[in-house]
């Protein structure tokens, strides 16, 4: 009996989950399909204009990056669309900062969860 041939491992092995390409990585048919250069040029001027308006830019900005970023990504070959407004970012910013302040810092321990689910609530597939 060969020890090296399992039925089960072989229909594992041949149902893959992902693919690797050689321009895009492809998981359960989630395609991001942008530029990795374009993602760290922008993540430069989210940096430089942010400093240079002491922070008020910032919630414009990363609303802008994450639109960028939804756009060029693929669900089973239909676009994605990001319909969030830099506005629900600041009012986010504001209310955690209140917070953050209020709770000696503890706040600010949440908002990453509520940035993340903010965006994934406004992801709406075309």
């Amino acid at each position: 009996m060969n020890e090296s041939f399992n039925p089960q491992f072989e229909k594992e092995f041949n149902n893959k989950s992902y693919e690797i390409h050689s321009d895009k990585i492809t998981f359960s048919n989630l395609q991001f399909v942008a530029s990795p250069i374009k993602y760290v040029g922008y993540l430069i001027l989210i940096g430089i204009g942010s400093a240079l308006s002491f922070g008020i830019l910032y919630p414009f900005l990363m609303s802008y990056l994450v639109k960028w970023c939804v756009q060029n990504t693929k669900f089973n070959g239909r676009n994605l669309r990001f319909v969030g407004s830099s506005i629900e970012l600041y009012i986010k910013i504001i209310f955690f900062g209140i917070i953050g302040i209020f709770t000696f810092g503890l706040g600010f321990l949440f908002y990453g969860y509520y940035f993340t689910k903010w965006i994934i609530e406004n992801i709406v597939v075309d």
